[in-house]
Parts: C-alpha cells; sequence; structure tokens
C-alpha cells in the first residue's frame, strides 16, 4: 500500500495530465476498497481528483457518504457485508444535513471540495439562467444599449468561466 500511495503521489506531482489524474483515482479507489479504514488518509485526495476531472457528482456522493455514514459510530469498518461508498446521485442542492457537512469532524479536504462543489454549482445555475435572459430579449425584440449594458457584466464573467472550464 504504501508503494502504492507513493506512485500516486509522484504521478501526480509530476505528470499533469487527465489520463495521470484518472489513473491516481483508480488507484486510490481500489486502496479504499482493500482497506477501508484508511489508515494512509487516502479520502482526503480522493475529490480532488474527482473535482480535477469534473466529476462532480460522483466527488458529492463520496463526500456525503463520508459525511453521512462514515461519521456513524456504530459503522463498522471491518464488515465487508456492510455498504460501502454506495451513495448514487444525492441531491446537492438538498439543505437538510448540510450542517454535518461543515462541522469540526469533517477536515478541510474534504470542506474545501464541498464548497468549491456548491460553488460550481451556483455558478452553472448563473450561466443557466444569464443564457434564458439573454435569449429573452434578442427573441422579444428588447435588446437595446440599455439591456446590454445591464446585462454586461453577467455575461462577461460567463464567458470568462468558459474559457476557463474549456481549458482546465
Amino acid at each position: 500500500m504504501r508503494a502504492r500511495i507513493d506512485l500516486v503521489i509522484i504521478t501526480l506531482k509530476y505528470v499533469s495530465t487527465q489520463d495521470a489524474v484518472s489513473s491516481s483515482l483508480s488507484h486510490l479507489l481500489d486502496m479504499l476498497r482493500l482497506c477501508r479504514n484508511d489508515s494512509l488518509g487516502v479520502r482526503n485526495m480522493i475529490p480532488n481528483l474527482y473535482l480535477r476531472l469534473h466529476q462532480n457528482q460522483k466527488c458529492y456522493d463520496f463526500l456525503k457518504w463520508y459525511a453521512t455514514v462514515g461519521q456513524r459510530g456504530d459503522y463498522s469498518w471491518d464488515d465487508l457485508s456492510l455498504g460501502f461508498l454506495d451513495l448514487e446521485n444525492e441531491d446537492p442542492l438538498e439543505s437538510e444535513g448540510l450542517e454535518n457537512m461543515f462541522c469540526g469532524r469533517w477536515s478541510v479536504a474534504h470542506g474545501v471540495p464541498a464548497l468549491l462543489l456548491k460553488l460550481r454549482l451556483l455558478l452553472d445555475f448563473k450561466d443557466f439562467l444569464a443564457s434564458f435572459a439573454l435569449y429573452d430579449l434578442v427573441e422579444n425584440g428588447k435588446l437595446n444599449l440599455d439591456t446590454v449594458r445591464e446585462e454586461r457584466h453577467p455575461l462577461i464573467f460567463i464567458l470568462v468561466w468558459r474559457q476557463r472550464r474549456e481549458q482546465g
């Protein structure tokens, strides 16, 4: 396990390709499968790799599992019959249970990715709403200099965000 974690760390440090990140993520998930109690702290690296690969839903499911099931005192890490990382398609817009995500039990390695996920979601919603607003303006013939000035800042922000997303 030590050799495998060293391989992942060196790969992520010196090879910055999507294939390297994907390979590192599969190594880490396999390491968690082999050793659920995670004596090497692998669970703290996984959310960041999910984010780098733009797998936001899987990242949220992973974070939520550790914030809910993983924090239960009666969960037996050695019992292989219990579910492990088995949450799928959880709702990132839920407000119920979020108080557990940022309490003292959570590490920065899980809190920051959760915050970044929420920010990404907010920016995606703003992008979605701005695209409908612009479409409505053009469709109804209300596009004049004043409305362009009002919509300019959000549109510039969206265009910059799209460029970053396409480049990254």
